[in-house]
């Protein structure tokens, strides 16, 4: 499990060029890209069965705190978990579903919402669906 260091450079970039204000959204797209890199690098060490400690291996990697790390995991976690929703509800055609599926609004995924999601899940892991995140958060507490 390498990493490429560019990311942790993308990453503190991106960290420190969040201060620009809310309509600079590059440094936003950046670290949305490093936090799907790290889901994807831990759903592909879970697929190959590795031994659990993924995210602190991770994080010992990539010389960052673990929690940091776990909070980037759950944060690409949920929004493929709101992904799939959409999905879902945006591929039924029955009349019920018509009122489920979200509209442009509710496709904007609120970071605030989701950054309570994250808080919430890390304070009580046993709220997370899939067993190996959740047990991975554990561990990192």
């Amino acid at each position: 499990m390498k990493f490429v260091y560019s990311w942790k450079l993308i990453a503190q970039l991106a960290l420190i060029n969040l201060g620009h204000g809310p309509t600079d959204s590059a440094p936003v797209i950046l670290l949305s890209i490093y936090f799907i890199s790290l889901y994807l690098s831990f759903k592909e060490a879970v697929e190959h069965k590795e031994p659990p400690g993924i995210i602190l291996r991770i994080a010992d990697e990539i010389d960052i705190c673990p929690v940091l790390v776990a909070r980037f995991v759950l944060e690409a976690y949920i929004r493929e978990q709101q992904e799939k929703e959409f999905q879902k509800y945006g591929s039924s055609k029955t009349n019920d579903a018509e009122d489920k599926i979200p509209n442009e609004e509710t496709q904007v995924l609120n970071l605030s919402v989701i950054r309570g999601e994250v808080n919430r899940l890390l304070k009580d892991n046993t709220a997370i669906e899939d067993r190996d995140l959740a047990y991975e958060v554990f561990l990192v507490k």
